[in-house]
């Protein structure tokens, strides 16, 4: 008797088992296919999965929906949004206006025009040293002299020293456009910035690209 119980027992245990597979498979995908129609299965192409999808019981309740993938356009628009909120961050703690931006553009701009003239007065002084120089060899050798040597030294001493200063000057003007360009991507940052993330945008975006248009006007 208890033999036959115990039988019965792990019958109905085992049946209790199998159901529970069962009906643990028992759920459908619903999906919408290439047609726009809802298709409902067991299973669900590879290529319906990215647009997301639903799993549902076998009485038709929703159990769990898939949203779709991110579209990748939209992906990298929002990271390129969040990119120029992070460097508008930056900018809106240093400028308040675009007339900050050019204001302190202007005095970068002050020091280095203030070199270039302070290095152009030098390439003209070494000039003419060079040209008195020169007009001394010249008379040696007009005379059928041999010129003498430390003629021939300050000569080669300027030429070095002429060469050396107008390299400082090809410097200063790097530094002069990298300053310019600078400014000019912060402008555009800044407008940019306060047209997409400042309260008031509209206006705000407004009044910068009129300012932005002002500055480059004077400029």
């Amino acid at each position: 008797m208890n033999i036959m119980k115990f039988g019965i027992g792990l019958s109905v245990l085992v049946l209790s088992c199998y159901m529970s597979s069962v009906f643990a498979q028992a759920q459908y995908y619903r999906y919408v296919n290439e047609d726009g129609v809802k298709v409902m299965g067991h299973s669900i192409p590879p290529q319906y999965v990215k647009n997301g999808y639903e799993i549902v019981s076998t009485q038709g309740r929703v159990l769990e929906v898939v949203e779709p993938a991110p579209d990748p356009e939209f992906v990298e628009q929002e990271r390129a949004k969040a990119e120029l909120k992070a460097e508008y961050d930056l900018l809106a703690r240093r400028y308040s206006t675009v007339r900050d931006i050019e204001a302190a553009k202007q005095r970068k701009l002050v020091h280095v025009d203030a070199s270039i003239l302070l290095v152009d007065n030098s390439i003209e002084n070494i000039q003419e040293e060079i040209d008195d120089i020169t007009t001394r060899a010249a008379g040696f050798e007009r005379a059928g002299k041999e010129v003498p040597s430390n003629i021939l030294d300050t000569l080669a001493a300027l030429n070095e020293k002429m060469a050396a200063t107008q390299a400082i000057r090809s410097q200063r003007i790097e530094e002069k456009s990298i300053i310019e360009e600078r400014f000019a991507k912060e402008l555009q940052l800044f407008t940019l910035g306060v047209a997409s993330f400042s309260e008031g945008a509209t206006g705000e975006a407004d009044a910068s690209a009129k300012e932005s248009a002002g500055a480059q006007t004077a400029n």
